[in-house]
């Protein structure tokens, strides 16, 4: 059997790619593999090439594009391989009701798991040796255990690990009639003897400085997914309603109210999770006017999906640090510089503490009584003209360096003059449609607002260029690091 030196991290990154809507070719694959593990590219080429001969990860070509992907996740080439015996196909409603199930069958048969909880990969290995022909993806199973603690059947646990809310002890009862914001609390036992205490009811306080989404209790409702939930769903027999109990208005995770008034009274739109639909007030998230504006422009996250700007990832092996002020996501080893330590209370990440830092700075002031001063009788003295240029050439030091690092590093395009957007365009390859640019005055804060239709049709550029720079406009406003936007 030949030997796979980095078969799981080749796969792995084509699942990344793929979820990040972007094609898994030669050239993405060894950038991130080179950018994470250090990789060579002469070495990725040849472990897929292996694995390609052992048609562990397909190699398709489109339109004379080559991608690769990974066969035990890929649909076309699972259906197109007879499986005997034929694997189970199950709705969404049945996948989330069985890993409930198994949950709480494996808390009842031990009492140490009862306490500690199940990790999903023991969930995982339960299923395959009760059914064997039975094939989940980790996605579909992180999807089902959220589904199955947003119902309030199991309870979220530190470390990943999720237990069933009824084997949980009960809180002990105190003389004082209970709080109408919190219906119930579930004490649970880590293995080392400390008590936590998970919440399972809505309408609780919400801290922001801990930048965690609390559990809620909207109802549970039937939902269909995409092909990539179960590998196999093809079934007619699948349920494609979606009924709710009762009113459809959506409602803010938080305060449990709509978009026709916040906790404050005011009308305020909610903000809608582009990966788990979740939804909220920007008051209630604590953003400030500038961060909701913000995430209006762009696909906005729950701090539970966030996703690292750098790496695209939001894996529970390391945790995504949530900036204060751009709402942008860093892991502390993908931020520059790194984090060496997990931050308390408020964090901004490195360009939002450069342009703190840059609007904090201590200016001269003037005293009003000495009226208007003139060039001939209040000559400025040689110091502060000295000062004044080294501060310039220091914003201009930033700012070209903003744009080496580009678009690995997604500048802060909002405090850009018309001169910096134009030297912008014309370092991403379009000289000459930069003088547009310039002709229509267009500064940072007007580039983040411009829309698709702005570009193409009202700067007179033609379509292919036009395209391309609206491209890297749109990296601008969302803070992705990807062409291929969601």
């Amino acid at each position: 059997m030949p030997d796979y030196k980095h078969k799981d991290v080749i796969l792995d990154t084509i699942d990344q790619l793929r979820k990040r809507k972007a094609r898994p070719d030669l050239d993405r694959i060894c950038h991130m593999l080179h950018r994470r593990h250090g990789l060579g590219k002469a070495e990725v080429q040849c472990e897929l090439d292996k694995l390609v001969e052992a048609e562990i990860v397909i190699k398709v070509d489109y339109k004379g594009n080559t991608s690769y992907r990974n066969a035990a996740k890929w649909v076309r080439f699972n259906k197109s391989v007879p499986i005997e015996p034929p694997t189970t196909v199950a709705t969404t409603l049945k996948v989330t009701r069985m890993i409930g199930d198994a949950v709480r069958d494996m808390c009842r048969a031990e009492q140490d798991r009862a306490t500690a909880g199940v990790l999903p990969q023991e969930i995982e290995a339960f299923l395959q040796r009760k059914d064997p022909t039975f094939r989940l993806t980790r996605g579909a199973l992180d999807l089902a255990l959220s589904n199955e603690v947003t119902a309030g059947n199991l309870v979220r646990l530190p470390g990943g690990r999720f237990a069933v809310t009824e084997d949980a002890s009960p809180p002990a009862t105190d003389a004082s009639p209970p709080s109408t914001d919190v219906k119930s609390d579930t004490v649970v036992h880590e293995p080392d003897g400390n008590a936590v205490i998970v919440e399972s009811a809505a309408k609780h306080a919400f801290s922001p400085s801990k930048r965690i989404r609390p559990l809620s209790q909207r109802k549970r409702i039937k939902k269909t997914h995409g092909p990539d939930f179960v590998e196999n769903l093809d079934s007619p027999t699948m349920d494609t309603t979606e009924s709710y109990d009762g009113d459809d208005e959506p409602l803010c995770f938080i305060c449990g109210l709509s978009g026709a008034a916040n906790s404050s009274g005011e009308s305020e739109a909610l903000l809608i999770c582009r990966d788990c639909t979740a939804k909220a007030h920007p008051s209630c998230m604590n953003y400030t006017p500038e961060v909701a504006a913000a995430a209006r422009l762009s696909s906005w996250q729950c701090v539970d999906c966030k996703m690292c700007i750098f790496c695209g990832g939001n894996n529970d092996s390391e945790e995504v640090l949530v900036c204060d002020a751009c709402d942008k996501g860093y892991h502390m080893n993908c931020h520059r510089p790194k984090v060496a330590q997990k931050p308390l209370g408020k964090w901004l990440c490195k360009q939002c503490c450069e342009i703190t830092e840059r609007k904090t700075k201590p200016k001269t002031d003037v005293d009003p009584a000495a009226g208007l001063p003139t060039p001939c009788d209040s000559p400025v003295p040689e110091e502060e003209l000295k000062a004044s240029e080294a501060e310039r050439n220091a914003e201009l030091s930033l700012y070209f360096s903003a744009l080496d690092q580009y678009p690995d590093c997604v500048p802060d395009a909002k405090d850009w003059s018309i001169t910096e957007v134009e030297r912008f365009l014309v370092h991403v390859g379009f000289p000459e449609q930069a003088n547009a640019f310039k002709d229509q005055e267009i500064d940072g804060r007007s580039l983040l607002l411009m829309k698709r239709s702005d570009v193409l049709m009202g700067l007179s550029i033609k379509l292919g260029p036009a395209l391309k720079i609206y491209n890297h406009i749109k990296r601008l406003q969302t803070g992705l690091p990807n062409g291929h936007l969601y």
